[in-house]
């Protein structure tokens, strides 16, 4: 058995149709195993050895086997692109997070806000250690929401909704043509959820 590496050239197949193969695996960081039995084969094997497929020297299988062996190419989940894609889409969920947490803590600073301008008109001596307590309360939540929001450069909640929403765009962007592994799928169910977040605060702001 004779192992090549994608940087290294690789023998030449017969068919056309194999050596374009040959030549997608190579950019995608696969490895070629050529094999010394009398059938002449070859296994081709993506960077983690977990996809793999054989290619004969006769050309056995026609321009459709090949084409084959491209999707699985280019579906695998295991190469470097894909793990790039998969790492930023994940960057980027983990920023819609972090805005739509800050929103939740400034539509709950407001409601405390609003709370304290109703005690104060009823009466506010009475209610003095409450209204207290709840500037207290609120004061904390905008802090807690300046941090999340740290580098943003607004703290207007309608400018955040939509800086979430072309975020997630993004990332559901990178996680469409990634293939389905366990990874992609929670991503993928995770942006959906984050996607319900931000419609939500979209309403509140609207009806505000």
């Amino acid at each position: 058995m004779v192992l090549y590496a994608a940087t290294d050239p690789w023998p030449d197949h017969a068919k056309p149709w194999f050596r374009d193969v040959y030549k997608i695996a190579r950019g995608h960081g696969w490895t070629l195993e050529t094999h010394t039995s009398h059938t002449g084969s070859a296994t081709v094997r993506c960077p983690s050895g977990d996809c793999s497929f054989k290619v004969f020297a006769t050309g056995r299988g026609a321009e459709s086997v090949a084409k084959q062996h491209k999707l699985m190419i280019e579906r695998c989940p295991h190469g470097p692109g894909t793990i790039d894609a998969l790492t930023r889409a994940t960057e980027l969920l983990d920023k819609s997070e972090r805005l739509l947490d800050a929103l939740d803590s400034l539509h709950e600073r407001d409601n405390l806000n609003n709370r304290v301008q109703a005690l104060l008109v009823d009466d506010a001596d009475l209610h003095e250690d409450e209204i207290l307590d709840l500037w207290l309360a609120a004061d904390g939540l905008a802090v807690e929401a300046d941090e999340l929001l740290a580098g943003l450069g607004t703290s207007i909640q309608e400018e955040i909704v939509e800086t979430t929403d072309r975020t997630l765009g993004a990332a559901r962007g990178l996680l469409r043509p990634l293939p389905k592994t366990d990874e992609v799928t929670m991503q993928r169910t995770r942006a959906s959820s984050l996607r319900a977040r931000c419609d939500a605060h979209r309403k509140l702001i609207s009806h505000s």
